[in-house]
């Protein structure tokens, strides 16, 4: 892919048999700033490690709707990346997808069970709101960041790793008003428990 395309523009890009029409040809590139045109590539199953990684200029992305995963170091070191649009039935975002992305929202799926290792380090979120589904939020998923609170939607708190949800700060946590003992029960690394709070006491936004 030339270093000079700054941004795409496609077809339906159906890809025949999965193959990865990407490959490593947009990794490192630092010209290009939006790859909304991503959403097209229905046919898409297969990615090569960091295969956006290291976009440097690249501001947003919109994720094409049959993926059910987001691959490792997908968008790693992305230094501007703070647009994106997952798709509507993901379950799993690979470890360390967004690491070090401007993200300062993101709307997570509620067809999502499992947030792996690293996946929103050194992000700039503010406030993520965890769907009920998630079952698993790995170590360092939320780590170094800048966030204000975390909501949890699910009654059945999910298990999480060492420093998954950002364990150097001191945010609320906020969880259904029913499961406030399960949640203080179940997270009990990094001062967890201490943090969470019925989710009727969070402050009117």
């Amino acid at each position: 892919m030339p270093m000079s395309v700054t941004t795409l523009s496609c077809g339906r890009c159906a890809v025949p048999g999965g193959r990865n029409p990407l490959g490593t040809n947009f990794k490192g590139n630092t010209l290009i700033t939006t790859f909304n045109e991503l959403r097209f590539f229905t046919g898409l199953k297969t990615w090569e490690y960091q295969a956006l990684g290291n976009c440097t200029n690249l501001t947003s992305v919109h994720l094409p709707a049959h993926m059910i995963s987001t691959p490792n170091s997908i968008f790693r070191s992305d230094t501007r990346l703070s647009q994106v649009v997952l798709p509507p039935n993901l379950q799993t975002i690979g470890q360390w997808g967004f690491h070090s992305c401007p993200i300062t929202e993101i709307d997570l799926p509620v067809t999502l069970t499992k947030i792996e290792t690293g996946a929103f380090y050194s992000t700039r979120l503010v406030s993520v709101t965890i769907p009920p589904n998630v079952t698993s939020i790995a170590s360092a998923a939320f780590g170094v960041n800048t966030l204000t609170e975390i909501i949890f939607l699910g009654s059945t708190p999910p298990t999480v790793g060492d420093g998954g949800l950002a364990g150097n700060l001191s945010f609320p946590i906020y969880v259904p008003d029913d499961a406030v003992e399960a949640y203080k029960a179940a997270l009990t690394t990094n001062n967890y428990a201490s943090r969470v709070k019925p989710i009727s006491e969070r402050p009117a936004s």
